[in-house]
């Protein structure tokens, strides 16, 4: 099965209040959309049945999770809520890409994933800037002689289209 999304995400097993992970789910989505839409360029095949990796922060144990049967691979890494309410920016988002790794080593354990593709796509967000862009459609009218680009622009407060 092809590994099509990688998720960064609170749950109700992660023993963090919901007000807190709705929160934090949608200011994080960006990133997990990013790394969703880029993973499947590279059509990597997981070594079993599944095509998610779901990367959740949580204030009990360090484990994983494999519910095949929903073809998901998950990873419960330790978070600090502290320091995450603490920052903004830039500093959030390379928390978020370090619990991501967290997550991809610990679940590299207990089955084999692409691990260098994983981190090299981290690698990527942060050297765009964490940004999270793409060109939705291009259309040229020869007839006018315009070009119209939709760029799909996504960040931790919204998406638009521009």
């Amino acid at each position: 099965m092809k590994i099509r999304y990688i998720a960064l995400h609170v749950n109700s097993d992660s023993e963090i209040d919901t007000k807190f992970a709705l929160k934090f789910n949608l200011t994080n989505r960006f990133i997990s959309n990013f790394l969703s839409r880029e993973i499947r360029k590279y059509n990597l095949e997981s070594s079993d049945s599944f095509n998610m990796i779901s990367i959740v922060p949580s204030l009990g144990k360090v484990k994983i999770k494999d519910n095949l049967s929903n073809s998901v691979l998950q990873g419960y890494v330790p978070f600090d809520i502290d320091y995450y309410e603490n920052n903004k920016g830039i500093v959030r988002y390379e928390y978020a890409l370090n619990l991501l790794e967290e997550g991809y080593y610990l679940c590299n354990r207990f089955r084999e994933i692409p691990l260098h593709e994983l981190i090299m796509l981290n690698n990527d967000f942060r050297n765009i800037g964490y940004k999270n862009e793409w060109l939705y459609k291009k259309k040229k009218s020869k007839e006018h002689n315009i070009e119209v680009n939709l760029k799909c622009i996504f960040d931790e407060e919204e998406f638009k289209l521009e």
